[in-house]
């Protein structure tokens, strides 16, 4: 079982109608993005790590945290 945690405004989600646009977002991004997108790149991606064919790892434009959560794992390793 997945657990996905997301941020969201409530103010822009009030009453029925904004709960039901909530709740087709969740399922949209839970059904399309993730299992339908990310997780399939992301096996893909680690299997091809295995192989050491690469030194390095290019992220896009669009996977900056990515980017930064690695570089606080390399501050706090060389501590």
């Amino acid at each position: 079982m997945k657990f996905i945690r997301a941020l969201y405004r409530p103010s822009k989600f009030q009453g029925n109608a904004g709960q039901q646009a909530l709740e087709k977002r969740f399922v949209y991004t839970n059904d399309t993005v993730f299992d339908s997108e990310d997780f399939a790149v992301v096996e893909g991606v680690q299997a091809g790590l295995t192989s050491g064919a690469n030194d390095v790892h290019t992220l896009g434009l669009e996977e900056g945290l990515l980017a930064i959560f690695q570089q606080n794992i390399d501050r706090a390793l060389l501590n």
